[in-house]
């Protein structure tokens, strides 16, 4: 059914018959090209010869199966972090910034900064953290402070 599928596609194409694009590309719709570099590349239809189980590859499924799996579960901790912008360890907080469609423009410095590093949280000192609420840093003070995580 696909190879019919495929043969009317570019029977449409070419403005021709189904018979003829069978004649021109065969049986399983070889086509050969050149690609970009010069070599000669060729892509064919993948058909199955039958449509029988194949019980080798069943049965290495079936053991797979059957084998019990293992979650690992990695839990980072955030506020185990250093703050991102000083580097402290003490009263550490976890800043939020809410998703990019709800926050309006102009962003603050801080959502600049989250949005450039594809976070949704960061941990913060307290003092860090009330400065940032309060729009207090410029952009280029927290890029310049920042601290690799």
């Amino acid at each position: 059914m696909i190879q019919y599928s495929i043969a009317k596609t570019l029977a449409r194409k070419h403005d021709v018959s189904m018979k003829q694009t069978f004649k021109k590309y065969g049986n399983n719709l070889n086509y050969t090209y050149t690609n970009a570099k010069g070599t000669l590349k060729e892509t064919y239809l993948a058909m199955y010869k039958s449509f029988r189980r194949n019980k080798a590859f069943f049965k290495d499924w079936i053991l797979k199966i059957k084998e019990p799996i293992e979650f690992i579960y990695k839990a980072i901790n955030l506020l185990a972090r250093k703050c991102y912008l000083c580097g402290s360890t003490q009263q550490r907080k976890l800043f939020h910034r809410k998703r990019k469609s709800l926050i309006k423009k102009p962003y603050s410095h801080i959502v600049k900064e989250m949005l450039r590093i594809n976070r949704r949280q960061l941990c913060l000192c307290a003092t860090c953290f009330t400065k940032v609420e309060n729009n207090e840093l410029e952009y280029n003070q927290i890029t310049k402070s920042r601290k690799p995580i």
